[in-house]
């Protein structure tokens, strides 16, 4: 292979690769690509470039926090709700959830911020079905019980943690 910008013949490699994503530069190490000695120019292949992107992905979740696209699922599976309905639940309109669950879109600060209360609070996800009218086939907290069960006038007396 040679170089589209000097026209020199390119090395394959693992070399670790430094790349920017979203604004932060990484470290990828291992992926297969060619370097060029003479320029420095790298150049990957469809499915290096994939592997590349999916691994960019990854460190930039871990390192602020993110879920990933299978917690995502997950969460909204222990949630007992479609797509649809947990994208009632956050707040965003169709079809952000799938596109989320499959990596296609990194979720917004917000809504990873959302989802790590649902996950960590399991009355958050309880509270969420509610507004966004929901019937849920049983709370995941005592409290959501007793909530529910509640009137209104009684509701001010019962602490939802």
């Amino acid at each position: 292979m040679f170089c589209s910008e000097c026209g020199n013949e390119m090395k394959e490699t693992r070399e670790a690769v430094k790349e920017e994503f979203k604004g932060q530069e990484f470290e990828i190490h291992g992926i297969r690509h060619y370097a060029c000695d003479a320029c420095g120019e790298t150049s990957f292949d469809a499915d290096a470039l994939d592997e590349l992107y999916t691994r960019l992905d990854e460190k930039y979740r871990e390192l602020h926090g993110f879920l990933t696209p299978r917690e995502i699922k997950e969460l909204r599976k222990a949630c007992g709700v479609t797509q649809t309905q947990f994208e009632r639940m956050i707040g965003v309109k169709t079809p952000t959830c799938s596109r989320w669950e499959s990596g296609a879109v990194m979720q917004s600060t917000v809504a990873n911020n959302l989802m790590w209360l649902i996950k960590d609070v399991p009355c958050a996800a309880d509270a969420l079905k509610r507004k966004a009218e929901i019937p849920a086939a049983e709370p995941a907290c005592a409290a959501s019980a007793e909530w529910n069960a509640a009137s209104p006038r009684r509701r001010n007396g019962i602490e939802y943690v």
